[in-house]
């Protein structure tokens, strides 16, 4: 089944993220982060393994768009399962 543009900006509107002390980045940054590397052609497989050039790539989203917060990669991994369970 062929997904659209509208269908991936649906999901990221709904992306679940944590309000507790205002709304978390954590996952969309890493959404970010691997959509640009998927643009780089740095990833090319269904699977998006936690590596160096992806630590990197997050932590330099991060510093455009949360200077304030202290980032933490591996929040978004374990809470995305979520929302794929979800759907």
């Amino acid at each position: 089944m062929a997904r659209d543009l509208n269908y991936y900006c649906r999901k990221f509107v709904n992306l679940k993220v944590s309000r507790s002390g205002g709304v978390a980045p954590n996952k969309p940054i890493l959404l970010l982060s691997i959509i640009e590397m998927i643009a780089q052609r740095q990833i090319r497989q269904n699977q998006i393994p936690l590596s160096a050039e992806l630590i990197a790539t997050f932590l330099k989203m991060w510093s455009h768009l949360e200077p304030v917060r202290k980032p933490d990669i591996g929040l978004p991994f374990y809470h995305l399962t979520s929302d794929i369970k979800s759907g």
